[in-house]
């Protein structure tokens, strides 16, 4: 690590980039260099924080990422030349992780490539784009700006406006948990979804919270299910009683 400033530790709470588990498993161990590394956490988290349901990051965005810093000077020398520069670099090691299906590739029209996840939503987002269901913009869109952090105790609040009193040390514990754990944007509408559905109990408002960790927000379509199509059968169908 280059000589930085000492780094004060991360804000509590604060936002989180969910990394699929295959990543450590299947990926991490075959990278062989910090280029790699750094490239792949900056697309994923681009990727994860775009809006819409078609959810990509461009080569340009990515060339252009403060995030990335010297990325010419930290690739293995069967990746990264050092005299390549950072547009080289970075379509160097997008096009590694294309070949290797980690990433998938769209060129675009000015000669820059959109790149999506390879799970269920990206390649839904792929497909669309390749046939021509969405059109993507060859600029790449503009940083969205973060969400603020929740306020400490801000998951009680929440609670107690949306459920009703606290009952007791043991809720109160997961709470604290679940602050820690997830994002403040996530924490609110996971409790919108609650009240919305009209499951106003903490066991609907975990899973929820649950699901998107595991799986994702994107859901890659332009419409929606209706609710009860959506919970009845799935990972919810036990927790929501239905009238």
């Amino acid at each position: 690590m280059r000589d930085i400033e000492e780094f004060q530790g991360f804000p509590t709470p604060t936002q989180a980039t969910p990394v699929p588990e295959a990543f450590f498993s299947e990926i991490l161990p075959q990278l062989n260099s910090v280029a790699e590394i750094k490239t792949f956490l900056v697309a994923l988290r681009r990727i994860r924080s775009r809006k819409g349901a078609i959810r990509f990051v461009t080569g340009s965005e990515l060339t252009n990422a403060p995030e990335l810093g010297e990325l010419s000077d930290s690739g293995a020398p069967e990746l990264v030349k050092r005299d390549d520069g950072p547009q080289e670099a970075v379509q160097s090691v997008m096009a590694g992780f294309v070949r290797a299906g980690v990433f998938l590739g769209v060129p675009l029209g000015d000669d820059d490539v959109a790149y999506f996840v390879n799970d269920s939503e990206g390649r839904r987002g792929a497909e669309r784009v390749k046939a021509g269901d969405a059109a993507l913009s060859p600029q790449p869109a503009r940083a969205q700006p973060e969400e603020p952090p929740s306020q400490p105790g801000e998951i009680f609040r929440l609670y107690e406006d949306t459920i009703g009193p606290i009952p007791g040390a043991g809720i109160a514990q997961e709470l604290s948990e679940a602050e820690q754990e997830y994002p403040a944007i996530w924490i609110r509408e996971a409790f919108q979804e609650a009240a919305a559905q009209n499951a106003r109990r903490w066991a609907y408002v975990r899973s929820v919270l649950r699901n998107w960790r595991d799986r994702g927000r994107g859901d890659g379509t332009t419409q929606r299910r209706p609710a009860k199509d959506r919970y009845r059968g799935g990972e919810y169908g036990q927790v929501v009683r239905w009238r």
